[in-house]
């Protein structure tokens, strides 16, 4: 998403910050930790960095979320929200509550905790079926070529 990256060229460019990757150094100096964010919770939110990069510095109309230091760790412009550490693996809805208002939705429901005997996979057991699951297949089984559609080598 960063418009520069230190030592590489330009990515997506969606958003004008300049970014160091890994900027902790490799996923064994990982580390977790907790932050004030005023603007998105009133409590300390727990931040788990993996193989993190640092957000070295921002542009015209990119606000700081998070500055840690010598580095950001969270940053917005209009249309986009970057983090240097990974909000979906925290029992915190902060981050995703702020996102979900940021695109105009109103989230709903508490906060709640991840009971901490849940397995990476656990969260599979609570997965609802999306209407796209519900639809029949058969329009898809139709678009797709038929074996006859295609050249075979024999003959050729």
């Amino acid at each position: 998403l960063a418009k520069s990256l230190s030592g590489e060229s330009p990515h997506l460019g969606l958003i004008d910050i300049e970014v160091e990757r890994n900027g902790f150094g490799s996923q064994l100096d990982s580390f977790a930790i907790e932050a004030s964010i005023p603007k998105l919770s009133p409590t300390p939110i727990p931040l788990t960095f993996i193989r993190a990069p640092k957000i070295l510095s921002v542009g015209e109309g990119v606000d700081v979320l998070l500055r840690m230091g010598d580095f950001i760790a969270a940053a917005e412009s209009p249309g986009v929200l970057v983090t240097t550490f990974h909000p979906e693996l925290t029992p915190s809805l902060a981050f995703h509550r702020y996102f979900a208002r940021k695109c105009g939705l109103r989230p709903g429901g508490e906060e709640t905790a991840i009971d901490p005997s849940w397995d990476k996979k656990s969260w599979m057991r609570l997965a609802r079926i999306t209407p796209m699951e519900r639809r029949s297949a058969e329009p898809l089984a139709k678009a797709l070529p038929q074996e006859s559609d295609h050249e075979t080598s024999e003959g050729i």
